[in-house]
């Protein structure tokens, strides 16, 4: 059935029996039927709950009524005021109408529409339903605009369904329509049809139909699970909608009840969706009559909300399942530690390594030593406590194992109120990876053994991993007692707390930071490979390889790193010196890292570096790689087109991005980074496994991939054309990576080097990384870091494996 609607609004509202909002007609005698239309359509007066002594209505306006009651009864009509808008034509279902929005706006906002707001008109339908039933109604246009449905017209909060369309492309999982889908019980409703922000309207379709629900789609109906259910392929898409709890707002929802036993925790999760961006919301509620929410999602990845029942007894939960799409989720009952108060701590001791330490079931109390982060918010907190010998070095990490959350890290002398802090790991929201980590030292020097308890705060469901040392304080904080180390050496806590020594004299005069000594043994034509990275954030290392203790000068030096080939025919005594420095931008809360990681490798080096002619390849057949054309981008990880071997392991995939970084992969699963702040060769932070033609912060143009010769014997060529120095666009780049079938040798040609008139010297290296890294980031072959005129259109750098 089509019709035509003469109204003028845009959003689509069904409400409950009676336009005033009162659910249902008057109980008593006599029912006060009055009605003053403004000229748009029947208005309902409303149905009085007790007697009806004669009510009267007086016509405000168009279409409102004064809801002022001249009889015996005024008063008693405590429902909502009638609606501030004529009716159209009441709907049915099935019904398909075509209308025209126009004319002012009456304000009738959605709860779907509190971003963007309705300023434009509105139009509001009847629908009268006698049975429950699934009801879909679509609303379709040109211009966006919002479909609601209401039990009581003039009230936006008895909404029980609000979409939103998408007219210039909807998001993931969503559709480009208003479309909202609810299960209604018999009365009648209103559907509002609104303009989102302030449009002006026009016209559009509305289309109502009935569907099958899946039977959970009401709370009454959810569907009861256990602990370890796993429920794959979660139809929301046929769900219907639902009101707005915890933080999610109105939208297709599945329920599911379960039981959660006293001194157990819910654990409600779902994988990464196969549709990014649609992952679901999920709100754990205390039940159906009035929704309280217990524990949400919020927006962590992967989902996961978790309520922890110390009530005493076992209590009967909701698990609401928003969103869009297929999705699999899993309920999961997890008895809750024992260390959640100070207490009942977990004791470890030297070597402890604890993992999946889950915070958010941790006791909730302020994070010790940190009152001023977030104001005074309160923290989820575990606890651990372990003996310190006298004049023993305490060693703590925490590493958070999610992308979003807080951490904080603290050691206390004891579980009082007045406790005092012995030291405070910082705290901060940390990073995707595993870079986040948060570190404490502390040394005994009172004389007798003491007990220190470790309290590890967590503000967002953070999980971590938890490391404890316990051992004698370092002793090469003097040169005279370098620590030996060789090929192969690797230190993954190296604590700089006590160290002394600045090294002011030595090259890298600014990085005066205390430093820590090694001694090492380079055999003849060798090279010694140093890789050093800060334990924690807002910090790097500064690495100096000396003649001799004391020297003024340096054999190499660098930041998280340094390389020194001998070249001598004798083996040759060397001292390292390592310290920590702060970041120029350190992020806020929480004290600087005082450990590093050492990595060591001494050995003849993977690839012997050379010069060669500048011979670009002819890119005018290659094609362009897609993913590289915005700033900060990388394109998909990409087969290679024949067998190649990078630092003696075979490689079948690579990654570009638009920093003049090629990356190589051993699988299509690799990811490539975008990293746009280029360090020295080798660093074991990400990214790694990479061919630095010209890594720095660029701005892209395109990228172009060719591969010429015939097999055996082919060349695959990488080129960035036009690329710009991000600070100076002005400045012109194109160069390539050509890698060699069979021989396996790497190729950095640099074709065009135009300066800008910002930056002179960034065309030709001075804020750039030219070299080869291997997968771990601790071998590399640098050609330059951060160095003037290091390239140029003369010589192409040629990296021939040995």
């Amino acid at each position: 059935m089509t019709r035509v609607g003469l109204g003028f609004a845009a959003v689509l509202i069904v409400a409950g029996l009676g336009c005033d909002g009162e659910s249902g007609m008057d109980a008593g005698e006599g029912v006060d039927a009055a009605m003053t239309d403004g000229g748009g359509g029947p208005t309902d007066a409303g149905f009085d709950a007790g007697s009806d002594a004669g009510m009267e209505m007086t016509d405000a306006g168009p279409g409102m009524d004064s809801g002022t009651d001249a009889g015996s009864d005024a008063g008693t009509d405590a429902g909502p005021p009638a609606c501030a808008l004529p009716m159209q034509a009441p709907l049915s279902i099935p019904d398909d109408v075509s209308a025209r929005l126009s004319g002012a706006s009456m304000n009738m906002s959605t709860t779907c529409t509190s971003a963007t707001g309705t300023g434009g008109p509105e139009h509001v339908y009847p629908l009268t339903v006698t049975s429950t039933v699934g009801v879909e109604i679509v609303g379709d246009a040109s211009f966006d605009i919002a479909v609601a449905v209401r039990a009581a017209c003039a009230d936006a909060l008895s909404e029980v369904a609000c979409e939103r369309s998408y007219s210039a492309g909807p998001p993931p999982g969503e559709p480009a329509a208003a479309t909202a889908r609810v299960v209604l019980d018999p009365g009648t409703y209103y559907v509002v049809v609104d303009t989102l922000g302030f449009g002006v309207g026009g016209d559009y379709t509305l289309t109502v139909a009935e569907f099958t629900p899946p039977t959970n789609s009401t709370c009454a109906a959810a569907t009861p699970v256990t602990g370890g259910t796993a429920l794959a392929g979660q139809d929301l898409d046929l769900s219907a909608s639902s009101p707005a709890t915890c933080m999610a707002a109105a939208g297709n929802a599945l329920y599911y009840s379960i039981d959660v036993p006293d001194g157990m925790a819910l654990v409600v999760s779902t994988p990464p969706p196969a549709v990014p961006g649609t992952e679901p919301d999920i709100e754990v509620l205390d039940g159906c009559a009035s929704p309280m929410c217990l524990a949400s999602s919020g927006t962590t990845f992967p989902r996961e909300a978790s309520y922890v029942n110390t009530s005493g007894s076992t209590q009967s939960v909701i698990v609401a399942l928003r969103g869009s799409g297929m999705q699999d989720v899993t309920f999961d009952l997890v008895t809750i530690p024992t260390n959640v108060t100070c207490a009942s701590p977990t004791v470890v001791t030297d070597g402890t390594i604890l993992r999946g330490q889950r915070a958010e079931f941790g006791s909730t109390s302020p994070a010790a030593c940190f009152t001023g982060i977030d104001g005074d918010a309160t923290y989820e907190t575990l606890f651990y406590s372990v003996d310190v010998p006298a004049g023993q070095l305490l060693g703590v990490t925490a590493s958070p194992t999610g992308p979003f959350g807080t951490l904080a890290l603290s050691l206390l002398d004891g579980c009082a109120a007045g406790a005092t802090c012995l030291e405070s790991g910082g705290a901060f929201p940390p990073a995707p990876g595993a870079e986040g980590e948060l570190e404490a030292f502390w040394e005994n020097t009172s004389g007798s053994a003491a007990t220190v308890i470790i309290a590890v705060a967590s503000q967002g469901g953070e999980a971590f991993d938890l490391a404890v040392s316990v051992g004698a304080p370092p002793a090469n904080t003097a040169c005279g007692m370098a620590t030996t180390v060789m090929d192969g050496t690797s230190l993954p806590v190296e604590f700089a707390g006590t160290a002394t020594d600045t090294l002011e004299t030595a090259c890298m005069a600014t990085a005066t930071a205390p430093v820590l000594y090694y001694a090492a043994t380079i055999p003849a034509g060798e090279t010694l490979t140093v890789g050093s990275t800060a334990n924690g954030m807002g910090a790097t290392t500064a690495v100096r390889v000396l003649t001799a203790c004391r020297a003024t000068s340096c054999l190499a030096n660098g930041t998280n790193g340094a390389v020194f080939t001998n070249t001598r025919r004798t083996p040759r005594d060397v001292i390292i010196a390592v310290g920590i420095e702060p970041d120029a931008f350190p992020p806020p809360g929480g004290t600087l890292p005082s450990s590093f990681a050492l990595d060591v490798t001494i050995g003849f080096p993977p690839y012997t570096e050379s010069t060669t002619p500048t011979s670009c390849t002819d890119m005018t057949t290659g094609t362009v790689l897609p993913g590289v054309t915005s700033d900060d981008s990388v394109s998909a990880t990409t087969a290679l087109p024949f067998a190649f071997e990078f630092f003696g392991a075979p490689v079948t995939h690579y990654s570009v991005n638009s920093n003049g970084l090629m990356q190589m992969w051993g699988s299509a699963s690799d990811v490539g980074q975008t990293t746009f702040t280029n360090v020295a060769i080798p660093n074991a932070t990400n990214p790694n496994s990479f061919i630095a033609p010209f890594w720095d912060d660029l701005f892209p143009g395109t990228v172009r991939t060719l591969t010429t010769g015939t097999a055996p014997n082919r060349v695959f060529t990488v080129q960035w054309t036009t690329f710009s120095l991000f600070r100076d666009r002005s400045a012109s780049l194109t160069f390539q990576v050509q890698l060699s079938e069979t021989s396996n040798v790497i190729e950095t040609h640099y074709c065009t080097l135009t300066p800008g008139t910002m930056d002179a010297a960034g065309v030709n290296g001075s804020s750039a990384t030219v070299g080869l890294e291997n997968g771990a980031g601790t071998v590399g072959t640098s050609h330059s870091f951060d160095t003037a005129a290091s390239v140029n259109t003369t010589d192409a750098l040629r990296f021939t494996p040995r």
